[in-house]
Formats: C-alpha cells, structure tokens, sequence
C-alpha cells in the first residue's frame, strides 16, 4: 500500500503545482511546496508502514 499511496500522493502534487504554475499564483509557496511536501511524505509513510524510528527513517 505504501507505494500507491505515494505514487497519488506525488502525481496529485505535480499537479496541483502545476496547475499553480500556470495561473501565475504564490511561486514562492509553489518552490516550498515541492521541497518540503514530498519529504515529508514520504518520512511519514516510511514511519507509518514499516514502524521505523526517528532516527532509522532520516538515516534511510
């Protein structure tokens, strides 16, 4: 399940930001968005599917 979640979670946000991009709306939100959204995502899914520790999950 943790790579179909993942595959949505990513194809949803590319585009989302996309769509941002075209109607010319927050481009600073849109380059922070895409940093720190996917990291986050996946940090979590990690943590939550193979109960990984803090430490294990950033190292990984």
């Amino acid at each position: 399940m943790f790579i179909t979640y993942s595959l949505c979670f990513m194809t949803l946000l590319f585009v989302a930001l996309t769509v941002l991009g075209e109607v010319e709306l927050a481009s600073g939100w849109r380059c922070l968005a895409g940093a720190a959204l996917p990291l986050s995502h996946i940090y979590r899914r990690l943590r939550g599917a193979y109960g990984l520790s803090t430490l294990s999950n950033l190292i990984s």
